[in-house]
This record gives structure tokens, sequence and C-alpha cells, in this order.
């Protein structure tokens, strides 16, 4: 490996100048990215947060409206899940759907 020769001192503090800038530029722009992207996720997570609470409620309030208007007989099933497959709660789901056929049937044949 050859070592670049300047002929100046000048053109050697030059180079290191602008190496040293580089280097201190390209570890601004690094950091930067890591603020911005930490400050993006934070951001976006509150915001799940606020709208997951939003909906929450709307939920709530729609169970609670369709209860009140449901002419009698009436009968509601809520299951909490960690999503919307309820992956986590797939055999209490298919407990309740049989528990609810099995009801209208019998709201069905008491008619």
């Amino acid at each position: 490996m050859t070592l670049v020769r300047f002929r100046s001192l000048q053109s050697r503090i030059t180079a290191l100048y602008s190496a040293t800038f580089g280097l201190v530029m390209i570890l601004v722009a690094v950091v930067m990215q890591w603020a911005i992207a930490d400050s993006a996720e934070d951001k976006v997570r509150s915001e799940l947060v606020s709208s997951a609470a939003v909906i929450d409620r709307i939920w709530a309030m729609r169970g609670t409206e369709m209860e009140s208007v449901a002419r009698e007989p009436k009968r509601q099933v809520l299951i909490p899940a960690s999503n919307h497959r309820f992956t986590d709660r797939l055999g209490d789901l298919r407990r309740a759907y049989a528990e609810s056929l099995n009801w209208i049937g019998a709201m069905s044949g008491s008619r």
C-alpha cells in the first residue's frame, strides 16, 4: 500500500481536514437517522395506543346501543382478544359460537 505524498503542508492539512469533516458528517447522519427513526417509532406507538382506546370506546358504545335497541329475546357475547382473528381465544370463540347456535335453536323451537 502506498501512502499519498503531499508536496506542501497546506495540501496535507486540507486533505486531513476534508477527511475529518467527511467522517464527522457521516457520523452526524447516522445519529440523526437513529434519532428520527426512534422518534417516529415513539410517535406511531402513541398514536396506535390512542387510536385503540378510541376504537374500544366506539365498540363499547356500539354494543350498548345495539343491546338497547334489540328486542327480547336477546343475548350478547363479548370475547376480548388480542387481535381480530381471535388467535389467542379461538377455543372461546368456537364455544360461544356453538352456544349461540344452540340458544337460537332453543328460541326458535320454543315459539
